[in-house]
């Protein structure tokens, strides 16, 4: 995480490719918080031991793990309305292009492949 660009630099991640995510102030607090309460010295978050795999994720953090997390911060935001996961990533790229963010640098965030129509991104 480079807290002073406000960027997080992932790694290998979906795909086996590397790529750089904003990070807005709020979340920059929320975290920097976390990380003077917690000291976490391996990993950012922990989650499940080694050897324990889970769905599409790795062994640190379970499809259900994730999908459990969204649904208590909906509950917890009192969101009524149907959401999952992925809402999330529709969501993200939606206010990027309000933003005036071009659609090849959303493209690029979200780790599309270039031949996927521009309207599939926010549909």
């Amino acid at each position: 995480m480079d807290f002073d660009r406000r960027m997080l630099h992932v790694q290998k991640g979906k795909g086996k490719k590397d790529r750089y995510v904003p990070l807005s102030p709020i979340l920059i607090r929320g975290l920097q918080s976390y990380i003077g309460a917690e000291n976490p010295e391996e990993w950012l978050f922990n989650g499940q031991p080694d050897g324990r795999a889970g769905g599409d994720f790795d062994n640190r953090y379970s499809q259900r793990g994730v999908q459990w997390a969204v649904k208590e911060a909906k509950k917890a935001a009192g969101i009524t309305k149907e959401m999952t996961v992925h809402t999330l990533r529709h969501t993200f790229a939606t206010h990027l292009l309000e933003e005036g963010l071009d659609i090849m640098s959303i493209k690029d965030l979200l780790g599309m492949d270039a031949s996927i129509p521009r309207w599939c991104i926010c549909m």
